[in-house]
């Protein structure tokens, strides 16, 4: 592991198989399908009804772990606590020793798990990175929905590095920058 955190490793110019990669101009490892379970799973199922997109409510969501890397505040609790008085994001779980993140608020930026039919009942779906890839991203952008992400900074599976915002996405830069667009 070259530093990267999470389950990202560098294998520095070694042909390693890798589940996820850092985006750069020269990326390192062979990507591998590994973990489908449970980053493909959703394949395997029937796709959950939708509803219309007039029927949607018009709102952002998200939900997830407190996963990331060590840096705090990382991207997932950057965009949470800003983002969390305003629209339906939080955290439903709690890993990695960061339990007061996903408290009830006042003191965290906790909220009740959604599915995956939960979340798609909604216009614009939020995206963020944890220790590696997003997991989400995969069925957010089979959605009949409007994704919302930062620029990956990790490639899987899905080569997410080749995704083109504006094309696939909404880039957001910031939390800021989440109302605008």
């Amino acid at each position: 592991d070259s530093g990267a955190g999470g389950d990202t490793i560098n294998g520095e110019g070694l042909p390693l198989l890798v589940k996820s990669r850092i985006i750069a101009a020269q990326p390192q490892g062979i990507v591998f399908k590994l973990n489908t379970k449970r980053h493909w799973q959703w394949l395997l199922q029937p796709k959950p009804q939708e509803p219309a997109w007039e029927d949607k409510l018009d709102a952002l969501v998200w939900r997830g772990s407190t996963t990331g890397l060590a840096d705090e505040p990382n991207v997932r609790h950057t965009y949470v606590k800003a983002l969390f008085k305003e629209h339906d994001v939080g955290f439903s779980q709690a890993v990695q020793g960061r339990a007061a993140w996903a408290a009830p608020p006042p003191d965290g930026h906790g909220r009740n798990r959604l599915g995956i039919e939960e979340q798609l009942q909604y216009r614009y779906l939020l995206s963020l990175e944890g220790n590696d890839v997003a997991t989400d991203l995969k069925w957010k952008l089979a959605a009949s929905a409007l994704v919302l992400m930062p620029k990956p900074t990790k490639e899987g599976g899905l080569v997410e590095g080749k995704l083109e915002p504006w094309v696939h996405h909404v880039p957001v830069d910031s939390p800021d920058d989440v109302e605008a667009k």
